[in-house]
């Protein structure tokens, strides 16, 4: 994908941590590294 993460991925990745509210933030990023190929995780 790139770098940058749209408005959309974003969401999603709100409402992921939402629906699963114990995922510390490492956890969080590695998720949206895969769910949205990222080249890294997000900080």
């Amino acid at each position: 994908m790139g770098g940058w993460m749209r408005i959309e991925m974003k969401r999603a990745l709100f409402k992921h941590n939402y629906e699963r509210p114990g995922l510390s933030q490492r956890e969080l990023a590695a998720w949206a590294k895969v769910q949205f190929k990222l080249k890294k995780a997000p900080a």
